[in-house]
């Protein structure tokens, strides 16, 4: 009969269960999280790249000094490795959603600056109302702060649910953008509205005061 082995290339059983636990459950999160981030923004996911090298580097000191390493020391290399994965997960979307955030923070200064007087005065009409963006932005904001709630645990279930909090404000934060852009353009098309009509004011005021001039030197003639 077979006897089982304690160690396999110096490493504890016990550990490479472990190991390859959080290589088949949670890596292909991580690599979609990544990939989410490049795919929305157009940048290198730097950070969650870096976490990455973090993360791997552990599983080459385990590799390369099971030998010499206790048995605690091994499963700190895993623990260690398991939380630079975590990261990596979730710093896509944290990322992701500063970006966003960024962008909207400027369209929302030039929506109150261009937008909220006019539809005041009901000269913007069919674009989102102040009610809907406002009660898009709290839905945001709620979901960033579950996010972060669950950042603060250690463990994966909570992270997952951070980085899923946090994707969802990463969605709501793009349809926030949309409608402000919607809404400035609404402005924007107003303002070029009103002043296509007042040129059109001005050349029908011209043409009818040249129209009276022709017929005063007429009755001169």
């Amino acid at each position: 009969m077979r006897q089982s082995r304690d160690t396999v290339a110096g490493i504890h059983v016990e550990h490479l269960e472990r190991l390859l636990g959080l290589l088949t459950e949670h890596l292909p999160k991580v690599l979609e999280s990544n990939r989410f981030f490049e795919e929305e923004t157009g940048y290198h996911n730097e950070a969650g790249a870096n976490n990455l090298v973090d993360a791997l580097s552990h599983i080459g000191t385990l590799a390369e000094n099971a030998a010499n390493l206790s048995r605690d020391e091994q499963r700190d290399e895993i623990t260690n490795f398991s939380d630079h994965l975590r990261r990596s997960m979730m710093e896509g979307f944290e990322r992701t959603l500063k970006h966003r955030i960024g962008e909207i923070a400027g369209s929302w200064g030039n929506y109150e600056r261009d937008v909220r007087p006019l539809q005041e005065r009901g000269d913007v009409r069919g674009v989102p109302t102040p009610d809907e963006l406002g009660t898009l932005r709290r839905r945001m904001r709620s979901q960033v702060e579950q996010g972060r709630a669950c950042k603060r645990a250690t463990s994966w279930d909570e992270w997952k649910k951070g980085t899923a909090h946090f994707a969802e404000a990463c969605e709501l934060a793009s349809e926030l953008g949309s409608k402000l852009e919607q809404s400035i353009g609404g402005a924007q098309q107003y303002d070029r509205d009103r002043k296509a009509t007042r040129r059109n004011w001005i050349s029908v005021a011209i043409g009818a005061a040249i129209g009276i001039a022709g017929i005063g030197f007429g009755f001169v003639a």
